[in-house]
């Protein structure tokens, strides 16, 4: 973890050196040198796919104490007003909620 820290201090005071000088374009392209590697965005591998990210969050109704996933073709039938947000399903539980039976919300929580 240092090595990294060491590199992007070496990045760093090499783009401040190259912008103090006076004319240089910030359209030219810095090429780093070989040594510092060029670590970039990893792609997935196959042994570690990249899962879908499905929306993060309930939505609660306050008629019916149910609360469901964001994307539940169930939140359509709650009134806009009165919709109650929640970042975990955990959240809505203590809020004495109970789970929609369609959309499962608290699958995939840990």
């Amino acid at each position: 973890m240092y090595v990294s820290h060491v590199k992007m201090v070496q990045m760093i005071l090499l783009v401040a050196v190259l912008f103090s000088f006076p004319g240089c374009a910030s359209s030219k392209r810095i090429e780093l040198p070989p040594e510092w590697g060029q670590e970039g965005p990893s792609e997935p591998t196959d042994e570690e796919e990249a899962e879908p990210q499905t929306p993060r969050g309930c939505v609660g109704d306050p008629q019916t104490l149910t609360f469901h996933r964001v994307d539940c073709p169930h939140v359509e039938k709650v009134d806009r007003s009165t919709r109650k947000f929640y970042v975990t399903p955990f959240a809505a539980l203590n809020d004495r909620y109970h789970p929609c039976d369609y959309c499962e919300p608290l699958s995939g929580w840990e």
